[in-house]
């Protein structure tokens, strides 16, 4: 077992040829065991970080609720004016269409009286 320049653990398979075939060597096996406790130790520590993230992440995701429901009385709020400019613009367009009908309809009169 050797430490790899990355800091995991790089592991040599070593057996020993017996009659009944190739067995473990004592050094390989206690290589796997420490290793297997490395392990260990690391998923306790990343279950421990996890548990201290839980809280954290709960009251960020409260945070940004509120923060999604001001965006979304906002965008309400601004869907409704619009709204509103948009009665207010085609009010005053359809003012301004009899405007222009009422002025063709005197320009014709003008014309006709001209001709007349």
């Amino acid at each position: 077992m050797s430490k790899a320049e990355n800091g995991g653990i790089v592991l040599k398979p070593k057996y020993l040829e017996t009659p009944k075939g190739k067995i473990p060597t004592y050094d390989f096996v206690m290589g796997l065991a420490k290793a297997i406790n490395i392990l260990d130790e690391a998923v306790a520590e990343l279950e421990e970080k996890i548990r201290g993230m839980t809280p954290a992440s709960t009251a960020e995701l409260s945070d940004l609720k509120a923060r999604l429901e001001s965006v979304e009385e906002r965008l309400k709020s601004l869907e409704k004016r619009l709204e509103v400019e948009l009665e207010d613009l085609n009010d005053k367009l359809m003012t301004l269409t009899d405007v222009v009908h009422e002025l063709a309809e005197r320009v014709q009169r003008l014309e006709e009286s001209i001709r007349g």
